[in-house]
């Protein structure tokens, strides 16, 4: 009797675990399912940064003629002489590909080299994390992330 008794709990046993088994696949394929409609639909948001007018702004505020803060306060923002700034970012363009000017698919012009040091120099010496950057810099977290990889490649 306890031979029919032990097959029937043994029998009972691996039915749950074929129905779990099976429930368990039709939940994965549930899901994998819904993924890929949802991959399918969802697409890349695109943040218009305006790029141009940041590097207008950099360019009047501390590289013309006419600018708008003193030698004084660009010493002070960027912790070195604007001469040694200029110099680094000729150096590092020369030297690393990542640093020069290009255009995207669309033909905007991408981030220019000033902006791009002036992104890595400040996480550098204010130890800012690269998304801090967006709404000051207009800068995305990944290109200021990479300018500063490319800027520590570059200079070891």
């Amino acid at each position: 009797m306890s031979s029919s008794s032990s097959s029937e709990e043994f029998r009972t046993i691996f039915d749950a675990v074929v129905a779990c088994v099976q429930m368990a696949e039709q939940t994965y394929d549930a899901l994998c399912n819904n993924a890929t409609a949802s991959s399918q639909r969802r697409t890349q948001r695109y943040i218009f940064r305006n790029s141009e007018e940041a590097n207008q702004r950099l360019v009047q505020d501390y590289f013309q003629e006419k600018v708008t803060y003193q030698g004084y306060y660009f010493r002070r923002r960027f912790r070195m002489f604007k001469g040694l700034y200029e110099r680094i970012v000729e150096d590092v363009t020369r030297e690393c590909n990542f640093f020069q000017q290009r255009y995207d698919a669309r033909g905007t012009p991408d981030f220019t080299p000033l902006q791009k040091c002036k992104t890595t120099l400040r996480q550098l010496a204010y130890d800012i994390p690269p998304d801090a950057l967006d709404e000051i810099f207009r800068m995305s977290a990944r290109i200021a992330r990479d300018s500063l990889h490319f800027f520590c490649q570059t200079v070891i």
